[in-house]
């Protein structure tokens, strides 16, 4: 909240000329960016929000204070008086400013503006996500992404012979990668201790400064469609994207998740029995037994494999678009 509030009262702005300039049908938003959302209300045009992750970025009861990658259930009242005092803090005067800016009454809640929008659509799996308790009447879980293929296919560096089992280390392939550097160097020396290959994604990382052996491959970024269907496991800073499409390939995980909504992708996949969650800041002998655990015991892979088999029907996209159809044609 505290990176996208702040926007909120340009973002209506922008968006009120929009809506002037050509009155569309509809309004579709990013949660990360109310403003769209306010200036459509403004306007008195349907609205809809997406959210590309997990539910966490509010409380709905039975769910876990966001963030921490705590598991459901967990309601400490201190926690989440904390949580809701802060978030009021951090993101009311921001929306209400917006709001005063188009005509419209302050909100006392900042989720309000959220919870009045036609249609909430989560492009998420309900089977990956915690279940709570209730939800608000317009959320609707979409389903997760099917994969798109890729043109670009993955060439592997060993002859097809070769049987050891073979290890995805999957970071950030942006300039943050950086965070993960002893992540990489510990995954990289446990797969050759283990005798198994790995494909490290490193991003703009020199792989010169990395454990060098003929059993891994560093490649600043592979198509996962290309590289998952060859994998045993994956190693992942638990991005939503990428663990769920290890997830739809059956594979089982290590997390090592850093910011954002990491954590609590990662506090998922350990609740459903899909992985191991560590932290960048873990010893290289915890990955190395975490690896050895998701590649050779079969409930980590027997777990992955329940999940991708209830996603395998979802189609997120079309379910999506399906859900803004017929938002835009009731009005």
């Amino acid at each position: 909240m505290a990176l996208w509030m702040p926007v909120a009262r340009p973002w209506t702005n922008q968006t009120s000329k929009q809506i002037e300039s050509f009155r569309p049908d509809a309004v579709l938003t990013d949660v990360i960016l109310p403003g769209a959302g306010i200036a459509a209300e403004a306007a008195d045009i349907p609205r809809i929000v997406f959210l590309t992750f997990i539910l966490n970025h509010r409380l709905l009861p039975g769910l876990p204070v966001p963030g921490r990658g705590a598991p459901p259930g967990d309601d400490d009242p201190s926690k989440q008086r904390e949580f809701l005092e802060l978030a009021g803090q951090v993101a009311l005067p921001h929306l209400n400013d917006a709001r005063q800016s188009v005509g419209l009454e302050a909100d006392d809640d900042p989720w309000a503006w959220e919870d009045r929008s036609d249609r909430v659509i989560v492009l998420s799996s309900r089977a990956f996500d915690y279940p709570a308790s209730a939800y608000p009447a317009n959320l609707v879980y979409a389903g997760s992404v099917r994969p798109t293929p890729s043109p670009d296919a993955w060439t592997s560096p060993w002859e097809p012979s070769d049987e050891r089992p073979l290890v995805v280390v999957s970071g950030t392939t942006t300039g943050l990668s950086g965070l993960w550097f002893s992540v990489f160097q510990a995954c990289a020396n446990a797969v050759v201790e283990l005798g198994m290959r790995a494909v490290l994604t490193i991003g703009p990382l020199d792989p010169k400064s990395l454990p060098q052996n003929e059993a891994l491959m560093y490649s600043s970024f592979v198509p996962h469609s290309s590289l998952l269907p060859n994998a045993l496991a994956m190693v992942t800073q638990s991005g939503h994207g990428a663990t769920i499409a290890a997830l739809r390939h059956g594979l089982p995980m290590v997390c090592a998740p850093v910011f954002a909504d990491q954590p609590d992708v990662a506090g998922r996949v350990e609740y459903h029995g899909a992985g191991i969650r560590l932290t960048t800041l873990s010893s290289a002998g915890e990955f190395r037994e975490a690896i050895r655990a998701v590649v050779r015991e079969p409930r980590y892979r027997e777990a992955a494999a329940a999940l991708g088999a209830k996603m395998a029907s979802e189609d997120g996209i079309t379910t999506a678009a399906d859900q803004v159809e017929e938002v835009a044609r009731r009005d």
